[in-house]
Order: C-alpha cells, then structure tokens, then sequence
C-alpha cells in the first residue's frame, strides 16, 4: 500500500505533546493516557515525537504496535521484553550494571512459582545490547498465554524498579489486542490489563487507538475492567489555518487559494491533506488532483480508501451485504427504511450490520439517519461503482 509521507514537522500538534510530556516526565505524577482518532489522523506521530522527547530527559520508552502482533501473542511478548531492555540499555551509563540488572530482573522472574518461562539472554557482540528470548516449559499444545503476558509486565516493573528510573510503556493500535481472546490464558484480556496498570510501579502507560467508537466504550464504559484507568485525549482533525499549512508545507507551489480548496475537499485529515499535496501534477487542479486520485487504481486516496474498506469488512462473511449499506449511504444521509430499501437489505436484519459498521467509525447516527463518517469514502463509492 502506498503512502503519503510523513511531514517534515508536526503542525497544530504542539499542546497534545507538551500534555503528554509534562505529564509522564513528571515526578510526582504516575499517569497513563489513550489517544483515540481515526485512523492516520496523526496518533503515532504524536507518539513518535513524545518518546523522542521522553527518551531525552532520561526515561526509557517502550513502545510497541500492537497490529504487528495482534495474531501472534508470543512474538509481542519477545518484541516487548527486548524493547525494554535495548531502551534501558540505551538510556543507562554504565553498561554492565545495565546487563547485571537486566540478568537481576529475569532471574526474579525465574523465581516466581506462577511464571513457567524460561529466559534465555544474549548479548549483541555489535552494539553491546540484550536480547532476550522467551521460551514456556509447557509443551505448545498446553501454552498458557497469561503466563507470558504476566511475566513480560513484570519485567517492566522490574526494569523500573532497578533502573530507578520511570518507564513509559507506548502500546500503538491498541484495539487489536481484543484479536488475542481467541488464545489460552487470554480469553479476559482487559483484566489482566487492568491488574497490570492497577500493580504497577514506577510505570506509565499510554494506548493509542483508530477505532475511536471501540477504545471511547473500552475506556469508558462502566462495564469495562479498563473503566477510569486512562487520561482519554482525543486527536481530532485540523482546523482550517493549520490544515492549509500542512498543505502548502507538502506542495510549496500552492497557493492560498489552492490550499483552502484542498481544505474543503477533505477537511483537516492531516493523512488527505498530505496525499493531495504530494500526488499534484504540473498544471493540474487540486479538485483533478482529487479526482484522479481517488479514480486512479495506482491514486494514493484510492488505494488508502480500499485498504481501509478491505482490513474492516473484508474479513466478515457479510461483507458485501455491508457495502451494499456504505454504497447506499455515499449519496446522502438515510433512515434505516431508506437504506435497507436502497441496498435491498431486509429491515430487521439492517439493525445488526449498521451497528457493526457504526462500531467500525465508518458510519455514524444522528437521532433516526445514519450517514457516513469520512466524507473521501463517500466520494470514493460514488466515483467507482
């Protein structure tokens, strides 16, 4: 999938990352935090230049992308207990005292009765840094997830505890971790999230996630063991005058003009804004730019917009019965009656996939009429039928 590349510098994103730093650098704070957006609205990026921040005054930084590993839990595990320690290696002085502290911290982990993992550390002979390798004494057909997921948390404690420094733990498309309930020991995995924030030491943990109407009732929710354990702040488009900036910072020749109409075709969506800048020809207008883009089967919107449709409702058996509702949708906002006669969709069967797809962000209901969310979906199902 193509891309549009990331901006030089961030703009109109200054006041979430000062929040951010102050409070997870802070002394006496111990804090934690959820990002929630749509997607590519400027989350990692944000995340990108916190830890950097972070990194610099001394703490150590763990993140990790959970959609890497939403399949493969025991490969997260590996990848979270090396980040750890390659970033307090990094972050400490005196290296040895790193490495004994490390070898320290996994023997603890050795010693706990409930842990029945085996750690297994080696040392880089290029750069000096550990890695780490985590293998179960249970057979793979008996594999007990919680008992990985428990010992890799606490070696973040322990990481803490020896370093005496904080650590921020950063875990990105946090949503996918709800993929992992289909595997032993992890079938109540927002409990033992929730014991890991709960028991923490010197530890503060920041989730980001693009399936905003998921992580709001995750977080939020009452019903939810997470219920009041993260700070939400939520990433929201650009306003106009930042949105034009971005847009002119990727397309030096536009002109103010230019930018505002780029604005008002796909609002303040950093993501729409830079691919529209970057995919301009010589010549060409920024209404063709959108045009072709979102038409051309290579067009950076276009094959965005099919990346998005495919990775929610590709994998549903009911999928096409769901683009059926998106298509209906593309033109104007509808009732349920509307929208089950324009997709030919019974009406007591509509309840269920509108739901699934207001779950998804992709549609959004406003008291009885329901509409789409991203105004560069709506555009794309109309331009190709």
């Amino acid at each position: 999938m193509v891309l549009a590349k990331a901006p030089d510098r961030i703009v109109d994103r200054e006041r979430e990352i000062r929040t951010l730093v102050s409070d997870l650098a802070g002394s006496s704070k111990n804090i934690n935090y959820a990002l929630i957006g749509f997607r590519r609205i400027g989350k990692t990026t944000i995340l990108q230049e916190v830890a950097k921040e972070l990194t610099a005054k001394g703490l150590i930084v763990v993140s990790i992308d959970f959609s890497l590993r939403k399949y493969d839990p025991a490969g997260f595990f590996k990848d979270m207990l090396n980040e750890a320690s390659t970033s307090y290696y990094r972050a400490a002085g005196k290296k040895e005292e790193v490495l004994d502290n490390i070898r320290a911290g996994l023997n603890k982990l050795r010693d706990l009765a409930r842990a029945r993992v085996r750690f297994e550390i080696s040392v880089d002979p290029s750069t000096g840094a550990p890695t780490i390798t985590p293998t179960p004494y249970l057979k793979e057909v008996e594999r007990d997830y919680s008992v990985m997921f428990r010992s890799t948390f606490e070696y973040i404690d322990q990481i803490a505890e020896r370093s005496g420094r904080r650590v921020v733990v950063m875990l990105d498309e946090f949503q996918s971790m709800t993929e992992w309930k289909r595997y032993a020991g992890l079938e109540a995995i927002t409990e033992h999230l929730k014991h890991v924030v709960e028991a923490r030491g010197n530890v503060c943990y920041v989730v980001s996630g693009s399936r905003a109407h998921f992580m709001r009732n995750m977080l939020s929710s009452g019903r939810s063991p997470l219920f009041g354990l993260f700070n939400i702040m939520e990433i929201s488009y650009l306003d106009e005058g930042p949105s034009k900036e971005l847009f002119k910072m990727n397309d030096p020749s536009a002109s103010e003009g230019e930018a505002k109409e780029a604005y008002d075709l796909v609002s303040g969506h950093p993501f729409y804004l830079i691919a529209l800048a970057t995919s301009r020809r010589k010549g060409e207008t920024v209404r063709d730019t959108y045009l072709r883009s979102l038409t051309s089967a290579a067009g950076s919107l276009n094959l965005y917009v099919k990346y998005v449709l495919t990775e929610d409702i590709g994998t549903y058996a009911r999928g096409p019965i769901m683009s059926q509702v998106l298509r209906a949708l593309a033109s104007e906002p509808m009732s349920a009656g509307r929208i089950a006669r324009a997709a030919e969709v019974r009406l007591t069967s509509l309840p269920k996939f509108l739901n699934q797809l207001v779950e998804m962000d992709l549609v959004k209901k406003e008291g009885k009429s329901y509409s789409l969310v991203d105004r560069v979906v709506a555009d794309y199902l109309k331009l190709n039928p």
